[in-house]
């Protein structure tokens, strides 16, 4: 399916982790992609859905973070981990979206 990109970078997103601020851009950008493919239904109720169970204090393995040990919260990835994280992306193939290597101002950081 054409869309299964929107759902790939999404995942990339919460794999990572990252604040608050990052986790509502990772599903709004989400919700704009599905949008793009003329889904405004499943756009919707994935949006929702997400946001929901996504909560990085929730011990799902699908959760904001899941690439760090539970519970991490919404610590932003030091440059260090974002470097790495690009570099395992291109190892295994797949693009490195622009955003990760941009990290979030300090003001987002923070629990």
């Amino acid at each position: 399916m054409l869309w299964n990109a929107c759902c790939l970078e999404h995942d990339i997103a919460y794999w990572l982790g990252g604040s608050r601020t990052d986790r509502l851009r990772a599903d709004e950008a989400l919700h704009e992609c599905l949008n793009k493919y003329d889904l405004p239904v499943s756009a919707f109720l994935v949006k929702k859905t997400v946001r929901v169970t996504g909560s990085a204090y929730l011990p799902f393995p699908f959760r904001w973070g899941y690439g760090w040990p539970f519970p991490r919260g919404y610590r932003s990835p030091d440059p260090d981990a974002r470097i790495r994280a690009a570099f395992l992306l291109e190892e295994a193939g797949y693009a490195v979206p622009d955003w990760l290597l941009i990290p979030s101002s300090p003001a987002e950081t923070g629990e």
